[in-house]
């Protein structure tokens, strides 16, 4: 006899509940469904072929599938319908449910994907892939924040790019070469309250968020700043909602392509500081190591990238070090030195100098995790203004004070 398939009541012939897409392909003549599985379960075409395929390849018997939207029951030899006889007296040759079959997956492929085109041009979106592998993280993200922005604009796009590649012009600040900082770090704060405010959507403050460190740059630059150290994706970032997450993922992707051909025009070398690399999905980690290799010959100024970062992960990894290196015998305990546990950091294995700036966005007076170590002696200064609104007016007045109103003194 026919398998049934679960969502169909065996004594009726009709679901216990029918939306309104379902209602629209209920055979009036016939009594039979053109479809066996709800709509709002499987939200993509892919998913779609999927989730048939799996349930046919369970069902099926010698002769072929059960499914009543194969072919009609009326069709059959002996007028047999499907749910009381045999396979064979119902679909005929083998053939015939093959072709039917493989029809109806495509028909069905081809209406749920104008749906889906239909739907997100009146939202706006990207266009959905699918459900996302693991550890893989491409554009699928985006739609399920569903926060109704498309937030990869390519006209936005073409004028960050112009942005980079001009020059950031003399420098503004007017102090000398010797009293600007040589390393600035920055915790971009306020993407998300930016995006909210002005876009509707946080994703849209994030993708902001990479267009102003675009600029920032290139004020640092012609400021004749030498290092800028920002703070990207926090080891604590990891607790946001895997939808937001997986945004912002797929903003690095993206983002990390488009900085890697720019950097290059620039002679900007950039470096990416992780604590916790091994939680960045595969894409990620193959976008940061296209990007740290192609620029790792440039000189001109040093960005480094801090992503999957904790500064408390940091310094224990750098104890771990020193405790690997005491335990086999080429460190004793009492020959420690700040600079033994200084190498060992991320930042010393990159040759990365101590910041003497700390810039801020965002209204919070607090370092979060941010370069613990590094920043014990550093000016700090903590802005208002969220990070996507930043100027370069607040570049030069930190430069201004950190030069004319500032006495670092280190203790002495």
């Amino acid at each position: 006899m026919v398998a049934l398939h679960p969502l169909l009541d065996d004594t009726s012939g009709v679901p216990p509940s029918l939306s309104p897409v379902e209602r629209s392909w209920h055979g009036s003549a016939s009594g039979e469904y053109a479809s066996f599985l709800p709509f709002d379960e499987y939200r993509s075409y892919r998913d779609v072929i999927l989730g048939s395929y799996e349930w046919v390849r369970e069902n099926a018997s010698a002769a072929g599938p059960p499914l009543p939207w194969l072919v009609d029951p009326s069709d059959a030899a002996d007028g047999t319908r499907w749910r009381g006889g045999d396979a064979e007296e119902v679909f005929g040759l083998g053939y015939v449910t093959v072709v039917s079959l493989v029809s109806s997956l495509v028909s069905s492929a081809l209406t749920a994907a104008a749906m889906s085109r239909r739907y997100l041009r009146r939202r706006r979106l990207p266009p959905r892939v699918g459900r996302v592998p693991a550890g893989h993280c491409r554009m699928a993200g985006v739609a399920d924040t569903n926060d109704g922005a498309d937030i990869f604009d390519e006209g936005r796009e073409d004028i960050s790019r112009q942005a980079l590649r001009e020059d950031g012009g003399a420098s503004q600040a007017d102090v000398d070469r010797c009293d600007v900082p040589r390393h600035v770090a920055v915790i971009m704060d306020g993407n998300r309250r930016y995006g909210r405010r002005v876009h509707g959507s946080a994703a849209r403050g994030h993708w902001e968020g990479g267009n102003a460190l675009i600029n920032f740059v290139r004020w640092c630059m012609a400021e004749r700043v030498e290092i800028l150290t920002v703070y990207a994706f926090s080891t604590e970032n990891w607790r946001r909602s895997e939808g937001e997450v997986r945004v912002l993922m797929s903003i690095f992707i993206r983002y990390f392509d488009e900085l890697r051909r720019e950097a290059l025009l620039r002679g900007i070398r950039v470096n990416v500081l992780s604590s916790e690399e091994s939680k960045l999905p595969q894409d990620v980690r193959d976008g940061i190591h296209r990007l740290t290799t192609s620029t790792a010959h440039c000189k001109l100024f040093e960005l480094n990238i801090c992503m999957s970062y904790g500064g408390r992960d940091e310094i224990v990894g750098a104890c771990r070090s020193v405790a690997r290196a005491a335990v086999c015998g080429d460190l004793r305990p009492e020959d420690l030195t700040e600079d033994d546990v200084r190498s060992r950091l991320l930042t010393g294995s990159y040759g990365i100098p101590d910041p003497d700036v700390l810039l801020r966005t965002g209204g919070d007076v607090r370092i979060s995790n941010f370069l613990l170590w590094q920043t014990a002696y550093a000016e700090m200064f903590f802005l208002e203004c969220e990070w996507p609104d930043i100027t370069r007016e607040d570049l030069v007045d930190v430069i201004q004070r950190f030069a004319k109103k500032r006495e670092r003194r280190f203790g002495l």
